[in-house]
C-alpha cells in the first residue's frame, strides 16, 4: 500500500487556495475575472466557501503574532458606535463593515496556511504584472492626450497601489539571503518592471507607498540580518532604486504633461517649495486635530463626512 506523502494538501484545501485566489482577481479586476458588477454578496459566498472547504474552525491565533492590530480595529469599531450620536443613521455604514470584516474573517483559518500564504503572493505579483499591461495600453492612448487613468480596473491609485505591493513583495526575494540567486535576479527584473510602470499611472499615493515600503523592509533585514553580504545587498538596492527612479522620473515628466503636474507637484511639497498637496496636509491636520481632542474614544462613526 502506498504511503500517503505528509505534504501532500487535499483537494479541498487546493480548491480552498483557488477561490481566494479567484476573490483576488475579481476585486483587482484583473484578467481573466472582470466583472462589471461584483457585489458584496458575491463576495462573501466566495470566502465562505472557501472557508467551509478549507475544513478547520476558527481560532483567534490564526491572525498571527501580530493579531493584536486587529484587536485594537474592533475596539475602535465598538467605541466609535458608542461615540456617535445616532447610530441608527449610521446604519447602512455599519452593516458594510460588519460584512467587510466577517468577510475577511472567513479566510483567516486559509491565510494560515503557508501553502496558501505562498499561493498568495504570487496571485498578487500575477495581479500586479497584469495592472503593467493595463499601463502600457494608457502610456500608449489616454496619456498622450493628458488624460487621467480611469474606469473599472483602470482606476490610477487602485493600479499604483497593487504595483506598490507587487513592488514590496519582490523587494522582500531581494533582500532576503534565503532566495537563490537566479529568484533574486528575477525579483530585481520584476521591480524595475513594476517601478517604471507605477510611476506612469501618476499616482503619487502609490510612490509614497513604494519607497515606504522599501525603506521599512529594508530597514527590518539591515537591523536584523548580520550578514555582512545581506547588508551589502540592501545598500546596493537602495542605491539602484534611488538611480532608478531620479534617472526615469525625469524622462516620464518631460515626454507626457499630465505627469510632469502630477509629479512636480509631490517635489514641490517634500522640497518645501508648496505647503500642500490637494488640500491633503488640511485633512490630516484635522485628523490630527480630532485625535487630540477624542484619544481614546474618537469622533464617532461618520464624522470624517463632516
Amino acid at each position: 500500500m502506498r504511503r500517503r506523502n505528509s505534504n501532500t494538501i487535499p483537494a479541498r484545501q487546493r480548491a480552498s487556495f483557488g477561490l481566494v485566489i479567484v476573490h483576488l482577481l475579481i476585486m483587482t479586476a484583473t484578467e481573466p475575472l472582470v466583472f462589471q458588477d461584483f457585489r458584496w454578496y458575491a463576495a462573501l459566498m466566495i470566502n465562505l466557501c472557501a472557508f467551509l472547504l478549507f475544513g478547520r474552525d476558527f481560532v483567534w491565533r490564526a491572525l498571527g503574532r501580530y493579531r493584536w492590530i486587529f484587536y485594537a480595529m474592533g475596539i475602535g469599531l465598538v467605541l466609535s458606535l458608542f461615540r456617535h450620536d445616532n447610530p441608527l443613521s449610521e446604519l447602512a455604514l455599519i452593516v458594510k463593515i460588519i460584512v467587510a470584516v466577517s468577510t475577511f474573517l472567513l479566510i483567516v483559518p486559509v491565510l494560515a496556511h503557508p501553502k496558501a500564504r505562498k499561493i498568495l503572493v504570487f496571485g498578487l505579483l500575477y495581479v500586479a504584472f497584469m495592472k503593467t499591461i493595463v499601463a502600457v495600453d494608457y502610456t500608449q492612448n489616454e496619456l498622450l492626450d493628458a488624460s487621467v487613468l480611469t474606469g473599472h480596473g483602470r482606476n490610477k491609485n487602485g493600479i499604483g497601489l497593487i504595483l506598490a505591493i507587487g513592488i514590496a513583495v519582490v523587494t522582500t526575494f531581494i533582500l532576503s539571503p534565503k532566495i537563490q540567486t537566479k529568484y533574486r535576479v528575477l525579483s530585481c527584473g520584476l521591480a524595475v518592471w513594476y517601478l517604471y510602470w507605477m510611476f506612469t499611472t501618476g499616482s503619487r499615493s502609490a510612490t509614497i507607498t513604494a519607497f515606504a515600503s522599501i525603506m521599512m523592509i529594508s530597514y527590518m533585514y539591515f537591523f536584523n540580518v548580520k550578514d555582512f553580504t545581506t547588508k551589502m545587498r540592501i545598500i546596493t538596492f537602495g542605491f539602484i532604486v534611488f538611480a532608478f527612479t531620479l534617472t526615469v522620473v525625469p524622462i516620464l515628466t518631460s515626454k507626457f504633461d499630465a505627469l510632469h503636474k502630477t509629479y512636480w507637484r509631490l517635489i514641490d511639497f517634500t522640497t518645501g517649495k508648496s505647503d500642500d498637496i490637494n488640500a491633503r496636509s488640511q485633512l490630516a491636520a484635522i485628523a490630527l486635530g480630532r485625535i487630540q481632542e477624542s484619544p481614546i474614544i474618537g469622533s464617532g462613526l461618520g464624522s470624517s463626512k463632516t
